[in-house]
């Protein structure tokens, strides 16, 4: 099941994104505080394929929020109501079932209020009707918006504690790293203002239909007795409790059984037994039944239902820097800061130290991310260094032409944990690192390895080596990165930009590429790094007839490869769809 992102505009001209999947009776789901409908459908899928087995399911993500317009002017509990029934129009509902979650429940329960004749059913979970009583006092609730405007990484990281206490460090980071790409700080504080000033509690009489509400016992974001109040004050409303202390719904496959089996019970009469493994993610794709999967069995699944129902794409909605593009939200926002922070060190003048370290996946393409990076900054100079493979002076003799001009210089110092028992990599480096701290140099440094399995054991490797210790000191811990390996939706996208690449400089411009060929490119074993894919798409291009502007199948391969046949022999009964079937390419 997927999801597929429209846009709706609203009477502000405000532009509001929206996904419609599943099949059944429809249930709008109102998302809490901020959201993004692309990175919640990655990290919730099970629960709502779950919903789409049984609803038409919508989601939307409000004004200021995800994918919808960011930059708006009115940011209100009745500009939200505005949004959402001109949302219903568009998509013709006028009579339904709503979901809110948290923040979404007073959008839920005014709704119900106003229009108490075209609600279904209503069911809240984690919510409220007076926001004052979320944080006890006006002042409180002020303080909090304050330091969401002046600190939004402390505040997210302090709010996700709160919101998922017990969970993993990892899902932790995770959590706030999502609520931080959702939403700008300022806009994320407006929009805790607003609820927080929310008072529905005499509209509540009004609420016709049958409400559930779901309610933590140890919540510490809305303390349980905000759910208690609106089911008192709901005619026939009833209250569900969970023995737990979470605010959020668990994300991932493990989604918590007791909490979808109330629910679906409320929705459709039915609980939930069991929950089966499904695809989460283009990475993780899980198999339901059977013997444990194959990884390349996995893959090959997964890829083939990206593309099935894709008839287009655009590529500039998975730029970083220049052609340098990743298909996951997470990795480009993360990428994205990064270059955001060299170029700010090229750009201004400043003695703090503008060094940075990156891990990286071998062939998840670091190289070409910095190489993007210093092709789309002007008026620089660039020198790229690899140290598994320079000797002593060419290390020396390159570094030391920076002292001869004051010009701005990006310097990528590759596989930059080579050599581990040479003593002169890091001696020679370390006081051209200190320049701009010590003599203003507007120089910034970038060092990338892809040794060890983490960023913590890359760097712990360096520590363990001559002057590897004084050499992390001068790397400030917010210019530490990570880039992911390569999944089957990267190569996509990279395939995709190689292609229109490749037509470019070739003066053959490719407008369509079989979607057979796409799958063949996300499994071929010799395709699993960015250069890979490069060499096998220019050679591609080279092959398609002149004055035709499709790429096919076939013209991955030289007349009479036999991989061209033992590939459609072995995965023509899972792709035979994707044959002549033609991806358009956007920009």
């Amino acid at each position: 099941m997927e999801q597929e992102v429209r846009f709706c505009t609203m009477a502000d001209g405000a532009r509001i994104a929206y996904a419609v999947f599943g099949t059944g009776p429809p249930l709008v789901y109102i998302p809490g505080w901020v959201s993004h409908l692309e990175l919640t459908w990655e990290r919730n899928r099970v629960g709502l394929d779950l919903l789409g087995e049984h609803f038409t399911v919508v989601r939307y993500d409000k004004r200021g929020t995800g994918l919808s317009d960011r930059d708006v002017k009115e940011i209100s509990p009745e500009a939200s109501l505005r949004d959402f029934e001109a949302l219903l129009q568009y998509v013709e509902l006028d009579r339904l079932s709503i979901f809110g979650v948290s923040e979404g429940g007073p959008l839920a329960l005014s709704y119900a209020a106003v229009h108490p004749d075209g609600v279904e059913k209503l069911v809240l979970y984690g919510t409220f009707a007076f926001g004052e009583a979320v944080t006890g006092t006006k002042e409180t609730a002020q303080a909090l918006a304050t330091l969401v405007r002046a600190e939004w990484g402390l505040a997210s990281t302090a709010l996700t504690d709160l919101f998922m206490p017990g969970a993993s460090t990892e899902d932790r980071k995770r959590f706030a790293l999502d609520t931080r790409l959702s939403a700008e700080p300022e806009v994320a504080a407006r929009l805790l203002e607003s609820y927080l000033a929310t008072d529905l509690r005499a509209l509540l009489p009004q609420v016709k239909a049958p409400t559930l509400v779901v309610h933590a016992r140890g919540d510490r974001v809305v303390p349980l007795e905000l759910g208690r109040d609106i089911a008192a004050r709901i005619p026939g409303a009833r209250l569900h409790t969970l023995e737990t202390d979470r605010h959020a719904i668990s994300q991932g496959p493990d989604i918590d059984l007791q909490l979808w089996s109330v629910w679906f019970q409320f929705l459709t009469g039915q609980g939930l037994a069991h929950v089966p493994p499904r695809t989460t993610s283009l990475e993780t794709a899980e198999v339901a039944s059977g013997d444990p999967p194959k990884a390349e069995d996995t893959r090959a699944a997964t890829a083939h239902d990206l593309l099935a129902p894709l008839e287009s794409v655009r590529l500039s909605r998975y730029a970083v820097v220049g052609n340098y593009s990743r298909f996951q939200e997470r990795d480009r926002q993360t990428l994205k800061d990064a270059y955001i922070k060299i170029a700010g060190g090229l750009r201004t003048a400043s003695r703090s130290r503008e060094n940075h370290l990156i891990w990286a996946a071998p062939g998840s393409g670091k190289t070409y991310f910095v190489q993007e990076t210093a092709r789309a900054l002007a008026d620089l100079r660039y020198i790229e260094l690899n140290l598994a493979k320079v000797t002593q002076d060419e290390f020396r003799t390159a570094l030391s032409s920076l002292n001869d001009s004051d010009q701005p210089a990006l310097c990528l110092v590759d596989e930059a944990d080579a050599k581990p028992e040479e003593p002169w990599p890091y001696e020679v480096l370390l006081p051209y690192l200190d320049a701009r701290a010590e003599r203003g140099k507007p120089w910034v440094f970038v060092l990338a390895g892809s040794s060890g399995t983490t960023l913590a054991e890359m760097k712990e490797r360096i520590s363990d080596r001559p002057k590897g210790a004084d050499l992390l000191s001068r790397i400030p811990g917010t210019n530490e990165y990570v880039i992911p390996p390569l999944g089957a939706g990267d190569q996509l996208v990279v395939a995709l930009s190689q292609v229109r690449q490749a037509g470019a400089y070739s003066s053959r411009p490719i407008g369509a590429i079989e979607k057979l060929a796409l799958y063949y490119v996300a499994l071929a074993p010799g395709l699993t790094n960015a250069r890979q894919l490069r060499e096998c798409i220019v050679r591609a291009v080279e092959r398609v007839p002149g004055g035709d502007d499709r790429l096919r199948y076939d013209h991955l391969f030289s007349p009479g490869d036999p991989e061209n046949k033992q590939f459609w022999v072995r995965y023509q009964p899972l792709a035979a769809n994707l044959a002549d079937r033609f991806l358009l390419l956007e920009d």
